[in-house]
């Protein structure tokens, strides 16, 4: 985008202005990064309850999780936001590791965060 000048020339706009433009338009990922951030609190407290030994409202949960994981799946991240939602998600879930390898995948996925 270019915004003309009196003079006929052509600058590009500033920073401050795309930053506007940018917050204006509706981010294309947010049912996906709602979605993710839904799975994330729900696989917390499937955590917090099964640690508990309330079993039975963990199970309530694990359906929820369930379904939310495979909407996850089936949607493509389009933007950075998307993405890095994606992968919070996937660190909901395992957050203490994989065990060996993990190392490997939390690599991946940090690099993929930085890239952001």
């Amino acid at each position: 985008m270019m915004a003309h000048v009196s003079s006929g020339s052509v600058v590009p706009p500033s920073l401050m202005a795309l930053d506007q433009i940018e917050q204006a338009q509706p981010n294309p990922d947010a049912a996906l990064i709602a979605k993710c951030d839904r799975f994330c609190t729900t696989n917390a407290d499937w955590d917090r309850l099964y640690d508990g030994g309330q079993t039975l409202d963990a199970d309530s949960l694990a359906g929820e999780n369930v379904r939310l994981m495979d909407e996850i799946a089936a949607l493509p991240a389009r933007t950075a936001s998307g993405r890095n939602a994606k992968l919070k998600a996937v660190q909901a879930l395992w957050p203490d590791g994989l065990g060996e390898g993990f190392e490997l995948v939390q690599s991946v996925l940090d690099d993929f965060r930085a890239a952001g």
